[in-house]
């Protein structure tokens, strides 16, 4: 009992720690360029790591499941399907932090943003054409462009003081609401939104 009160109680512990130096990350990492904003390499330490994790943990879970073959009872089997069916979601949400880190680029450029999302290829964003701008709580800023483009950029990203110092320069302040003009005023000041909350 009072090792499971101990696992529980460190679990938080352990995500702060691992939020935090996610965060922090963010604004010790380097891009390879200047005006170019990428994920840290800690995005894909963290994601592969734990997509090795999560691989162990579904092997183990799937062994265990052929092993008893229904031996334990209906509920036994039930645990292990969810537990297998919890891992094998993360599994995939760690495999798109890997790609992701490999496959996901902004360049900031004099009339607007060279970008390659993880699903769509590359494109380009004229500063001229962006009709909105906001901060989603999702954890990227949003940008509307008048065609009806949207881009992400994720709060993740190295590089976002230079990215909040040219929008709040060449994007009028109609563009955007109180909020989000307030975080990227933080942001071009070198305050990053936390990556846990607002």
């Amino acid at each position: 009992m009072w090792s499971g009160e101990v696992a529980f109680s460190l679990i938080p512990w352990m995500v702060r720690r691992v939020v935090d130096w996610l965060q922090r990350s963010r604004l010790s990492y380097t891009p390879p360029e200047p005006q170019v904003l990428v994920l840290p390499r800690s995005h894909l330490i963290f994601g592969a790591s734990a997509l090795f994790l999560f691989l162990m943990f579904t092997g183990a879970l799937v062994a265990t499941f052929i092993i008893m073959q229904g031996a334990a009872g209906f509920a036994v089997d039930l645990l292990i399907v969810v537990g297998l069916m919890i891992s094998l979601t993360c599994t995939v949400g760690c495999i798109v932090m890997v790609l992701e880190y490999s496959r996901v680029r902004f360049r900031l450029e004099p009339g607007g943003m060279a970008y390659q999302t993880l699903l769509a290829g590359p494109g380009f964003l004229y500063w001229i054409d962006v009709s909105q701008i906001h901060r989603s709580r999702f954890g990227w800023f949003r940008i509307e462009s008048s065609d009806g483009t949207i881009v992400r950029v994720s709060i993740m990203l190295a590089g976002l003081p230079a990215f909040a110092a040219i929008i709040l320069d060449l994007i009028p302040e109609c563009a955007m609401d109180a909020y989000s003009k307030e975080v990227l005023r933080q942001v071009a000041a070198g305050r990053l939104p936390p990556l846990l909350g607002n």
